[in-house]
């Protein structure tokens, strides 16, 4: 496996199996020279396409945020980088007005169709 070789973070572990694995029988056991055949697989998780598709701009924003997306019926929530709840309702066009929040990072949150995306916007 191309990804291991030379890594000087590869690490493997053997494992022994026993009734009582402390008892020291004065039997040692020396490994050297080893070489291993591995095989690659993918870890990852395959998701269902569960997000939302939009674009937002311009961001940063002084006031409105224009958004383009292809959904019916989205609902929209912004919250604060900490994760209060700030402003929340269903788009009636694709523009949200946030020209009362104050300054700074936040995210807007869009759901329709069962899918939701978050992005970040800064407010100057």
């Amino acid at each position: 496996i191309t990804a291991v070789n030379n890594n000087p973070n590869f690490k493997f572990r053997i494992r022994f199996s026993g009734t009582n694995l402390t008892e020291d029988l004065g039997n040692r056991v020396t490994f050297n020279n080893i070489s291993i055949k591995g095989k690659q697989d993918n870890l990852s998780v395959v998701e269902a396409d569960s997000k939302l598709e939009f674009v937002m701009y311009p961001n940063p924003t002084t006031g409105v945020l224009n958004l383009v997306y292809s959904y019916q019926d989205v609902n929209y929530a912004i919250f604060s980088i900490d994760g209060k709840l700030i402003q929340s309702g269903k788009l009636d066009n694709p523009q949200i007005n946030v020209s009362s929040i104050q300054h700074g990072i936040y995210l807007l949150q869009l759901s329709a169709d069962g899918k939701t995306e978050t992005k970040k916007f800064i407010k100057n």
